[in-house]
């Protein structure tokens, strides 16, 4: 599971929805049709052909997976943290 790291992310100001029981086909659905990149420890899910930018974690740490996310988008740059 991965709201700890979406409560931090909203901490930090980014705009990030949490799904705890949800259908693949409609997560991607909302992940394409909002141009969301997806954040997910599912190694299944991200077989998907056509899959957008996305990012598959593996650290079980919330911090940990934060860092993963600040430094895999290159977030962690002055200035790249929303106001």
């Amino acid at each position: 599971m991965l709201g700890r790291l979406a409560r931090w992310l909203r901490l930090l100001g980014y705009d990030t929805l949490y799904f705890t029981d949800i259908e693949d086909s409609l997560l991607l659905r909302i992940a394409r049709d909002e141009h969301r990149v997806l954040l997910t420890r599912d190694t299944g899910i991200v077989k998907v052909r056509g899959l957008g930018e996305h990012l598959l974690l593996s650290e079980n740490d919330s911090f940990a997976q934060l860092e993963n996310v600040l430094h895999s988008f290159n977030l962690m740059r002055k200035g790249v943290l929303p106001p």
